[in-house]
C-alpha cells in the first residue's frame, strides 16, 4: 500500500509516499471521475491529467489522409485521451506529435483508438494506445503540413 510503512516520529522529519496505484486512484476519486473498476484494470500506466493542443494525422498504411488538431485530456506512458470533433472507428490509427524541449525535434507516434465516445455535440472523448514510433516519411508529412498550414495562415493574414 505505501512505499514505507509508519514508523512512529523520533525527530518529527518522517515522511511517506503514496504508492503509485493508491496516489491515482485517490485523484481520481478527488476529480470525481467515475469509478468504473473494469476500465481501471485495464489501464497500464498512471494517467496524468494534461490539456493542450496537438496536431494528428489521420493514417490509411503509410499515408496521412486527414489531418488536424486535437485537445488532450491526459497522456500516460501506455497512452493518452483526446477530446476532438472528429469521431473514429476502434483501432484506426493516427500519428499524433508529441513536443519535446528545444533543441529537440517533437515525437511522432503511431497511436491506435481503444475507444470513441460522444461527449457532446461535435465532441467526441477518445481513449488511445500508443502503438509505435512513426517512420521518418510519415513524420516528415505531418510536419511539412504543419509547417505548409502555418505558412498558408500567414500569407491569408497579411494580404
Amino acid at each position: 500500500m505505501f512505499d514505507k510503512e509508519y514508523v512512529a516520529p523520533e525527530s518529527g522529519r518522517n515522511r511517506m509516499k503514496l504508492s503509485v496505484q493508491d496516489f491515482a486512484e485517490i485523484v481520481a476519486v478527488l476529480r470525481g471521475e467515475q469509478s468504473d473498476s473494469s476500465a481501471q484494470e485495464k489501464r497500464r500506466a498512471v494517467r496524468m491529467a494534461v490539456t493542450t493542443k496537438l496536431v494528428v494525422g489521420v493514417l490509411d498504411g503509410d499515408r496521412i489522409t486527414r489531418k488536424f488538431s486535437v485537445l488532450t485530456r491526459d497522456i500516460s506512458l501506455a497512452g493518452c485521451g483526446l477530446l476532438q470533433s472528429i469521431a473514429l472507428q476502434q483501432g484506426q490509427q493516427f500519428v499524433i506529435s508529441l513536443p519535446r524541449k528545444a533543441p529537440r525535434p517533437p515525437l511522432f507516434v503511431v497511436t491506435a483508438v481503444q475507444h470513441c465516445r460522444p461527449l457532446a455535440d461535435g465532441v467526441y472523448g477518445l481513449g488511445c494506445e500508443f502503438v509505435g514510433q512513426a517512420p521518418s516519411s510519415v513524420a516528415e508529412k505531418l510536419l511539412l503540413d504543419e509547417s505548409n498550414e502555418h505558412d498558408r495562415i500567414r500569407k491569408s493574414v497579411l494580404n
